[in-house]
């Protein structure tokens, strides 16, 4: 499902910082992955090169079999919105529109407009009886099950997710965490989720930490 081989990402700030030093990584289709590793050591800057949101300096990515570190930018957003789903710590839901809006937004920029779908995500999520409240009517970890819902409305095969509980007290981290989980399990969609908590990445199949640019699989 995703393959990469000898990543490096640097990054100039005056001087050169080496995020990425020859990251290789195999992850199957329908596995659960956890990143772990202090802040600052390169997790999201993994993530974002694996997701397409960001492009390694050197080396290669392969997603389903085939290389995405060098497509255009218009190949590389096609797959990020048909593939590929993302969850950050911060929602980023637009206040004007409603929570069933918002699940709504990824789909109707390729034309389409799937409400039932959406309605069966707001259902999953266990928010069906909030479709039509604003994210200011939410709370924190309701918005976060938008944001989850919205990410799944195209039926991406790879979800991933930034420290997707790192706003939330530890009950409803729990809570999210389950959630990704059962999805994980039950669609049978590849997860891999950037978190500090070596604690909620004990509940993944498989787990890397991410130190000095070098990636080490847990035992």
């Amino acid at each position: 499902m995703i393959k990469v081989e000898g990543l490096f990402k640097n990054y100039k700030t005056g001087v050169v910082e080496h995020v990425l030093r020859g990251i290789d990584l195999e992850i199957d289709s329908g596995e659960s992955v956890a990143l772990l590793g202090p802040s600052g050591s390169g997790k999201s800057t993994l993530l974002n090169c694996l997701g397409l949101l960001d492009s390694p300096d050197k080396g290669k990515i392969f997603l389903h079999g085939q290389e995405v570190s060098r497509l255009s930018e218009k190949e590389r957003a096609r797959i990020r919105l048909t593939e590929l789903g993302f969850v950050f710590q911060f929602h980023h839901l637009i206040p004007e529109l409603s929570a069933l809006e918002n699940v709504l937004l990824p789909a109707s920029l390729l034309g389409q407009k799937p409400t039932e779908r959406a309605k069966h995500l707001m259902q999953r999520v266990g928010l069906e009886e909030k479709a039509h409240k604003s994210p200011a009517q939410l709370s924190g970890g309701e918005q976060q099950r938008v944001a989850i819902a919205r990410a799944l409305i195209n039926g991406p095969r790879i979800l991933f997710t930034d420290e997707a509980t790192g706003n939330l007290d530890r009950e409803k981290a729990l809570e999210i965490l389950e959630l990704l989980l059962e999805i994980n399990r039950e669609q049978k969609m590849t997860l891999v989720s950037v978190t500090h908590d070596s604690t909620l990445a004990m509940r993944y199949e498989t787990k890397y930490s991410l130190q000095n640019g070098i990636l080490k699989k847990c035992s």
